[in-house]
């Protein structure tokens, strides 16, 4: 149901950009080498902006006798007034959210044993903006998150439980429109 709900309104968001006859659409990519998040941003003048993204991490480590598999998916959406601060500089606040789906797999010993896990993130979000030419700029963003990840193992080997964590997080990022 957690699911159908976080899709939902991701759905209804994405329509109201497809709507939009004055948007300046592009493209932007976090550019540090921890986060691989991919943007789309739909820019509606000089006043607001709505930001689509998705990210995917995966990962293996092993010890051992054994070895994990982590991997991760993130599709959400930000919602963005802007504030001028110069000619090319714009500040920009407001927040994400995003749903979030991650599976870990152990494969110890010979067995295999995964568990799976849904949940949502939000996260009020400020960042800056330098507009290099109209169709390029970079920026920095700082958030401040909250998650709430539920899991259940599919062969009762793991433990289903609920994980909520906060924080803050900082991000580079570059977008182009066309």
């Amino acid at each position: 149901m957690k699911k159908l709900l976080a899709l939902a309104a991701l759905a209804s968001l994405g329509g109201v950009a497809l709507q939009a006859q004055a948007a300046d659409v592009g493209l932007g990519v976090a550019v540090q080498s921890d986060d691989s998040r991919i943007y789309v941003p739909i820019d509606f003048g000089d006043a607001w902006r709505l930001e689509p993204s998705v990210r995917y991490l995966h990962s293996k480590s092993s010890s051992g006798g054994g070895s994990f598999k982590n991997e991760s998916f993130e599709l959400g959406v930000g919602a963005f007034a802007f504030l001028p601060l110069h000619e090319s500089v714009r500040l920009y606040y407001g927040g994400r959210l995003a749903y979030i789906e991650a599976e870990t797999t152990d494969t110890s010993f010979g067995s295999r044993n995964s568990i799976k896990a849904d949940g949502y993130r939000i996260s009020p979000t400020v960042g800056f903006e330098y507009l290099i030419n109209k169709h390029i700029s970079i920026g920095g963003e700082a958030e401040w998150f909250y998650a709430d990840v539920d899991s259940s193992p599919d062969d009762g080997f793991f433990y289903g439980a609920d994980q909520k964590s906060q924080g803050t997080d900082t991000r580079l990022v570059v977008r182009v429109r066309f």
